[in-house]
């Protein structure tokens, strides 16, 4: 289930912690946290989750411009090993990059405008964890993120969501007058 995604511009600790903030707010419990090897996920994760995150890196290494392998460094708590791996949120990456055919560059999807990227994220997210069944839930099938987190009954369908923008939409004011046109 995703539970929680940030759209920035730069991958800097402003924006590690303002995600790992949003994140905080949606967990209970103790956590286990992966990240890259980015520096600035130490300071966020320290901040927002202090001692009750078991943290660690899975930092890549380059020779020469070449992939080498990989070291799975234990940054705080006591992280399963075996679970360190950043994979599952490369493929997830994937597959939103095919299904959100809004990340390709001169498409008619593609966004120019930063907030109308984030409105189809968030449609794509709920869509993803609320109606689309994943076949790897398939104790009973179908089955959705949502449902295996407990947090639904049932699979959703189009209409739901399409139901849950309309109600969050303002509606529109009346127009004002059109202007006339002159002879060009």
């Amino acid at each position: 289930m995703i539970v929680s995604w940030h759209v920035s511009i730069g991958r800097d600790k402003d924006n590690a912690i303002e995600f790992l903030h949003d994140l905080k707010q949606r967990l209970s419990g103790p956590v286990s946290i992966v990240t890259d090897g980015l520096e600035s996920y130490i300071e966020a994760v320290e901040r927002e989750f202090g001692s009750d995150a078991n943290y660690a890196q899975l930092v890549k290494q380059y020779e020469n411009g070449r992939y080498s392998g990989a070291e799975r460094v234990v940054v705080s708590g006591d992280p399963p090993m075996a679970d360190v791996s950043t994979s599952y949120v490369e493929r997830h990456n994937l597959t939103t990059r095919m299904a959100v055919r809004r990340y390709t560059r001169k498409t008619n999807g593609y966004n120019k405008k930063l907030q109308n990227h984030c409105h189809m994220l968030a449609i794509f997210y709920c869509w993803y964890n609320w109606i689309r069944p994943h076949h790897s839930l398939k104790d009973p099938y179908p089955r959705t993120p949502a449902m295996a987190a407990g947090l639904a009954d049932g699979v959703r369908d189009m209409e739901w969501l399409v139901g849950l923008v309309d109600a969050n939409t303002p509606k529109p004011g009346p127009r004002g007058p059109y202007k006339k046109k002159g002879n060009v």
